[in-house]
């Protein structure tokens, strides 16, 4: 499912961690994925869904949550990377 669609350019959480494979991989990333965002508790779920699946950006959810703008981008980009190596 697109996370996010603008004038028909749709966004999936996938494609920001996916390796360019061929499609039966790409179902597999996809499975290992959902199970892995299942793992996410607390903040780091608060945060992928507020930006892949209600279009949040950094700093709207950085004031949502009390701390900065850098730490969202800080904790994004952790996140997407343990994502990544789990995929």
């Amino acid at each position: 499912e697109p996370v996010y669609n603008s004038d028909g350019d749709e966004l999936f959480l996938l494609d920001q961690i996916k390796d360019d494979k061929d499609e039966i991989e790409r179902l597999n990333n996809l499975m290992a994925l959902k199970r892995s965002l299942t793992r996410l508790k607390g903040k780091e779920l608060d945060i992928i869904q507020k930006r892949y699946y209600q279009d949040m950006t950094q700093t709207e959810i950085a004031a949502e949550m009390g701390i900065s703008q850098v730490q969202v981008s800080r904790m994004e980009k952790r996140i997407l990377k343990e994502l990544k190596k789990q995929v």
